[in-house]
């Protein structure tokens, strides 16, 4: 959300006397680089493969962008041999999904976290080398000017997330994909044919899995720079937020924040305020007209009213400036936990003395 609104403050409107053959052609000597990467996620029957089509025509017809397509679910059944893993066979649509994720995970936590991401990542390098280099006269390779973008169907855990921010900087953006509930589920039925009693293990499975190597599209899903709602039977609305999503990041036409994204980032300058050593949460309460109410967090309550802040200096008493520096509610949880082991290892002590 950050780097959308970051992007729409930044643009700025072409001159008047500029040629410009095609207003939807981005202007390239205001960019670093003609060569983008664009990564979706979002929940299980969100519509991210749809999300990449509409992209993929637009970008193709609108900007004249060469578009490249990887889909990490293709790398799980590719490497799925690294962990002894079988896809093929005739398997229920239900079985095969199950097979799929126990697969990812599996490769995640052999192979890294981010192994997935990696080997997109590797991809790309690929079409890199065998198409972005020509020969000079000399017969010395060099470097072709390539109009693409490369987009990425769909990243499942934070460490994917890491490692691409890392790897493309500027050039990254990652795009959440969100449809209710109610709607994945018929989405889920109807065209991928999943039986009514195998969604819900599916669909938390693909959420938030405690394993560490797991599936965690809820700690992904959070860190995107822009987010589009697909819970419509036609695709206009969706067609309608993508296009302006493209003409903020190419800086035209000009473009400033709805009001629902300038009330999300008032909640997420409000967040960072917040030195919770757990997680950091904002909100901000609006008028339907969009006026700013007010703002809150968590964060520890200051004696006499009020929450802390980094002006507060040596009367700070948050967790992070407090005595030995921890969680006040971890140190409580702590303490509790002892003294359920206690009296459970004193339960079984007794039991065992009594032979039962």
């Amino acid at each position: 959300m950050s780097a959308l609104v970051a992007a729409l403050t930044a643009i700025v409107a072409p001159p008047q006397s500029a040629a410009v053959e095609n207003p939807k052609i981005p202007r390239l000597k205001d960019r670093l680089t003609e060569e983008l990467v664009i990564a979706l996620v979002g929940p299980v029957g969100s519509g991210c493969s749809t999300t990449y089509e509409i992209l993929q025509s637009v970008l193709k017809n609108e900007y004249s962008y060469l578009v490249h397509y990887y889909k990490l679910s293709d790398y799980i059944s590719e490497s799925a041999k690294l962990v002894d893993g079988d896809i093929s066979g005739s398997l229920s649509a239900a079985e095969r999904v199950d097979r799929m994720q126990t697969v990812g995970d599996e490769l995640r936590k052999v192979c890294g976290s981010a192994y997935l991401a990696a080997k997109a990542v590797e991809k790309i390098a690929e079409r890199r080398d065998t198409e972005g280099f020509g020969k000079a006269a000399s017969g010395s390779a060099i470097p072709k000017k390539l109009r693409q973008i490369h987009i990425i169907d769909s990243i499942k855990h934070p460490e994917e997330l890491r490692l691409l921010r890392a790897t493309y900087g500027e050039i990254f953006w990652l795009i959440g994909v969100f449809a209710p509930q109610s709607v994945r589920e018929q989405r889920l039925t109807v065209q991928q044919s999943l039986d009514r009693a195998s969604l819900g293990t599916i669909m938390q499975r693909d959420y938030r899995e405690e394993d560490d190597h797991g599936q965690k599209v809820r700690d992904v899903f959070f860190q995107a720079d822009f987010f589009v709602r697909n819970d419509q039977e036609n695709k206009n609305q969706l067609e309608k937020s993508l296009s302006r999503f493209l003409e903020i990041i190419f800086g035209s036409p000009v473009h400033t924040p709805t009001l629902d994204e300038s009330s999300m980032y008032a909640a997420y300058a409000e967040a960072a305020k917040s030195a919770c050593l757990s997680r950091q949460v904002g909100a901000a309460i609006v008028s339907p007209s969009g006026e700013l109410i007010g703002v809150g967090r968590n964060d520890v309550p200051r004696y006499r009213g009020g929450l802390y802040t980094e002006d507060a200096g040596d009367g700070d008493h948050r967790c992070h400036a407090w005595q030995d520096k921890r969680c006040h509610n971890d140190k409580r949880k702590d303490v509790l936990y002892q003294q359920i082991f206690s009296r459970l290892k004193s339960v079984i002590c007794q039991d065992s003395c009594h032979g039962t």
